[in-house]
């Protein structure tokens, strides 16, 4: 993938950070139901990661799938109190769209290094 600096990122680092980016997303869930620490930081530091990301990396910066991660990214930080059945259900929703950014810019199938946490 292309950055906005004209370089080169890896193809195979491409995929290990979306499948560590799922893992991400699946640590909202702990947060949030055992209630051990806020979630709004934990929240706001993926969305300024993924802020940075859509910025850097240019095939993201005009990616529909993309700008739905953020968006519910954003609606998570903005109603981190939200029911715990909600926060799974967007989650969830945001880890499909994950895998499905992962399949438009990796179709060969990747996965092969499986999903990182």
């Amino acid at each position: 993938m292309n950055t906005r600096y004209n370089t080169q990122v890896d193809d195979q680092m491409t995929e290990r950070y979306l499948a560590h980016l799922v893992g991400r997303f699946y640590k909202i869930l702990p947060i949030r139901e055992e209630q051990v620490y806020p979630l709004k930081p934990y929240l706001d530091s993926l969305l300024r990661e993924l802020t940075g990301l859509n910025r850097l990396v240019e095939q993201l910066e005009h990616d529909e799938i993309f700008l739905s991660i953020l968006s519910l990214l954003q609606y998570l930080a903005d109603h981190d109190d939200a029911d715990v059945n909600v926060i799974k259900t967007e989650v969830f929703h945001a880890i499909n769209l994950v895998d499905k950014l992962k399949e438009r810019h990796f179709p060969s199938g990747g996965d092969c290094l499986g999903r990182m946490e």
